[in-house]
């Protein structure tokens, strides 16, 4: 096994999850391999693609030899994106985990440099700020206030950097289909888990994925594990916001869809 490379104390494990886009992947794993500081080790998890993934690995693998990163890739079926995102946990050797699915970019070449600038020796996440790309249209996205976490997520799943350690101890629940890390992170607050804020653009987040276009689907999951969990709303609130919400994914759906058409 390769020597990981770390920053100080810092070696930070990136896991990418794919089926059938090799272009996206390409760029995922140019900029994670292009990071200057703490990448120690680039996993990706295959759906068994059939677009010619796999083909990318041999020089994926050489170009990681070559910057002292070590490279994991398998390609197999699997039941959903959590799944696959909880092999890659079980593959991660890294000190902190970053997910960044297949078309996502870190914002810089030097953003895990920059957040660990400061000291978060006591925290067991990291959570950040983010850019969304809707089709081309890039807008600044802060995270949220802390407390917000038991209405919502507070940032997006690629702007944050969770400790190895308890994402071993607790993988995500594949029950839910759409916002396993969501629960994922409200149950580890709910624990008194520590969170640090880094005031940091650190991710390019593709903002057309399904947990933003199935609104009503994604609120649903929501409001259910947040009952679950004992910080739900009332069964009446819950009843008025859903046609906001299948409204709002009709008009981002609409949306997109000319941009789309604009971009061709």
């Amino acid at each position: 096994m390769e020597e990981n490379r770390i920053v100080g104390k810092v070696s930070v494990s990136c896991v990418t999850v794919c089926r059938n886009d090799k272009k996206g992947l390409i760029k995922t794993f140019q900029s994670a391999a292009a990071q200057t500081e703490g990448i120690s080790e680039i996993i990706i998890i295959d759906g068994a693609s059939s677009d010619g993934t796999q083909e990318l690995f041999s020089s994926m693998q050489s170009e990681c030899n070559e910057k002292g990163i070590r490279f994991i890739a398998i390609s197999e079926p699997d039941s959903g994106i959590y799944n696959a995102m909880n092999k890659g946990i079980s593959l991660m050797s890294g000190e902190w985990a970053v997910f960044m699915n297949s078309g996502d970019l870190f914002a810089s070449d030097t953003v895990i440099e920059e957040v660990f600038q400061n000291d978060h020796n006591e925290a067991d996440v990291i959570y950040c700020d983010y850019y969304m790309d809707m089709n081309g249209r890039v807008t600044e996205k802060n995270a949220f206030a802390l407390d917000n976490i038991k209405k919502g997520p507070v940032t997006c799943h690629q702007a944050l950097l969770t400790r190895v350690s308890h994402l071993k101890k607790r993988a995500y629940q594949e029950k839910y289909r759409i916002c396993a890390d969501y629960e994922w992170y409200l149950d580890l607050y709910l624990k008194n888990g520590i969170f640090d804020y880094s005031p940091v653009f650190f991710c390019i987040y593709d903002g057309t994925g399904v947990s933003m276009t199935a609104a009503v689907e994604t609120f649903s999951e929501v409001s259910s594990m947040r009952t679950e969990k004992g910080v739900g709303d009332p069964k009446v609130v819950t009843m008025v916001k859903m046609p906001l919400v299948w409204l709002y994914g009709k008009v981002l759906r609409a949306f997109l869809k000319i941009s789309y058409q604009r971009n061709r």
